[in-house]
């Protein structure tokens, strides 16, 4: 139904909604970590869990129970629209690019509640961060935002852990009632951080 490729990696998502990956696995970006209960870890101590990587497309066991409509590969993080217009990110979170409000290793896919049930128009998923457009013109950002400046101080560089609105055109109706088109606008304003190679996402 769908293929789509990162610099290392590609998803393959079959008509039925089932997500495949290959390639580069590090940090779990591709989705591909085996998760196992305490029980199975204790009786498997010796068990590999964690996946480096796959030469031929693996089933991601971790999403096996949700039906896949999108998928979007980063560097060094990955995200899913599933059914239910849910969001779902794994991989690097060093920079809260994952939005579970801190920069914690995540192990598994996390769920984006913030955007859970709203019309999710796109998504881009850069170096270290994440931008999510919904068809009502919001606009959501979580990670950090890249600094031109090599000189700028660690300190003045804070990440955005948890998602945070960053835009939504006043031309929304609030009242929803006709709902409102799409106009493309947040659209627009993904695609635009998408072209650069390195996910850089410009003040």
């Amino acid at each position: 139904r769908r293929v789509k490729c990162s610099r290392d990696g590609t998803m393959f998502l079959t008509d039925a909604g089932a997500l495949l990956a290959c390639g580069n696995n590090e940090n779990n970006k591709l989705g591909l970590n085996n998760r196992k209960g305490f029980l199975m870890q204790m009786k498997n101590l010796l068990a590999k869990i964690e996946v480096d990587s796959r030469n031929i497309p693996t089933i991601v066991k971790s999403l096996a129970k949700h039906c896949v409509t999108d998928m979007y590969l980063g560097p060094n993080h990955s995200a899913v629209f599933a059914e239910q217009r849910h969001v779902y990110m794994f991989g690097l979170n060093g920079d809260g690019q994952l939005g579970t409000g801190t920069s914690k290793k995540k192990d598994s896919p996390v769920l984006l509640k913030e955007v859970t049930g709203a019309n999710l128009h796109g998504l881009a998923c850069g170096n270290d961060f994440t931008l999510v457009a919904c068809a009502d013109n919001s606009l959501w950002f979580c990670g950090t935002r890249y600094v031109p400046d090599p000189n700028t101080p660690a300190s003045e560089i804070r990440p955005q852990s948890g998602p945070a609105r960053v835009h939504r055109s006043p031309s929304v109706n609030s009242t929803r009632e006709p709902s409102p088109k799409p106009t493309g606008e947040t659209k627009a304003i993904v695609e635009k951080r998408c072209e650069s190679e390195e996910g850089r996402v410009v003040p």
